[in-house]
């Protein structure tokens, strides 16, 4: 029989622990009348056996090349470390596969521009994994400010926690607190939260950036051993939406007593809020409350339930399921809002700006 859906190889899986465990297998297997997890390639052979003789997936690839060489891997997903992406993006694109690239696409601005470039020269589905920007809570959301239900948006303001980043990591993480690598609190959970926030609003059109290292030595999580934090821990930035309205956002690290994340949207008539335990809009719950002027309270409203239909019930696979289902959409030659490389260099260079503007202490004009 010929096989009628698409076959995705995963690069970067370990059960249990990794990002592609929790969210890519799960959302995959949910959307099994669309997709066939073929194999996995990982950092060795025999990691790559492990992994797929505790997924139950039938194949494991000696080496990223055999994966892409095999002629039933339609997509690569790509789930490793941020350093490690550059690499595997370029030559899966070259093999002329689609690709699904977790955020974010690489460690600085010059590797995001090739990689992009790279994609639009192919022609292939590109996908960046700024899940944020498409769980169905964000799109309700928007679909209120579209509605006019707070009417004109005159300010955006977010408090968020990084989670890490504070003064103690685990050693699988360790990694994220060296700038050089491109997985920073800037980039991560900040970014996330920025690519909803313009989702929701419109593009970022100028910024002015602060950032600082509050805990420069950080211990590691049983070890006792302390490690140099060259990320900031500490990313403030105020600016402006296309659309005239304020913008303002501080990430710090670690992880506080109350709500890690709380975002307002102000507009002439009304205010929506949104809530979670943490900075990661990307998988966590979140809450939306909304209270037109003259209303004493926020009252929580709930998106329609069939934004969740057929859907996995955690948001951490849920939302990255919804990433595939618009995937094999655009890829059969429909039409849908979906993340790519195109977007994920806007990100990058959102991100630069708020980096360069902290460090040189100037606005940074995006343009309109």
């Amino acid at each position: 029989m010929t096989r009628k859906t698409l076959g995705v190889g995963i690069v970067g899986l370990n059960i249990g622990v990794s990002w592609a465990s929790l969210s890519h297998l799960p959302a995959l297997r949910q959307l099994s009348d669309q997709f066939t997890v073929i194999g996995v390639a990982n950092r060795s052979a025999e990691s790559a056996q492990t992994a797929a003789a505790d997924a139950g997936i039938p194949r494991s690839f000696e080496s990223v090349d055999a994966l892409l060489q095999c002629p039933d891997v339609d997509i690569v997903t790509v789930t490793v470390r941020v350093p490690a992406h550059r690499k595997i993006v370029e030559a899966a694109l070259r093999a002329g596969k689609h690709v699904y690239c977790e955020w974010p696409l690489a460690v600085d601005l010059d590797e995001a521009k090739v990689l992009t470039e790279l994609a639009r020269e192919k022609g292939l589905c590109a996908v960046i994994g700024t899940q944020a920007a498409v769980r169905p809570e964000i799109e309700y959301v928007r679909s209120l400010v579209e509605d006019g239900q707070i009417g004109n948006v005159q300010s955006v303001s977010v408090l968020g926690s990084g989670l890490r980043w504070g003064n103690e990591v685990d050693p699988r993480s360790a990694y994220l607190i060296d700038e050089k690598n491109g997985a920073t609190m800037l980039s991560i959970p900040m970014g996330h939260t920025l690519a909803a926030i313009q989702r929701v609003l419109g593009p970022v059109s100028s910024v002015s950036g602060a950032t600082g290292t509050a805990c420069e030595r950080v211990r590691v999580t049983g070890t006792g051993e302390e490690l140099l934090q060259t990320a900031a821990d500490q990313v403030s930035l105020i600016g402006y939406l296309q659309s005239g309205a304020q913008l303002s956002v501080h990430y710090r690290g670690g992880t506080p007593p109350g709500k890690g994340l709380y975002w307002e949207i102000h507009g002439s008539e009304g205010d929506i809020v949104i809530e979670a335990a943490n900075g990661h809009s990307q998988m966590m719950p979140l809450t939306i409350s909304m209270a037109r002027h003259g209303e004493n309270a926020l009252v929580e409203v709930t998106p329609p339930a069939e934004l969740f239909e057929g859907l996995p019930d955690t948001p951490i696979a849920r939302n990255v399921a919804l990433m595939y289902a618009r995937m094999a959409k655009v890829i059969g030659g429909g039409q849908a809002y979906l993340p790519n490389f195109d977007d994920a260099l806007k990100l990058h260079q959102l991100i630069d700006a708020i980096a360069q503007s902290a460090k040189d202490r100037k606005w940074i004009d995006l343009g309109a």
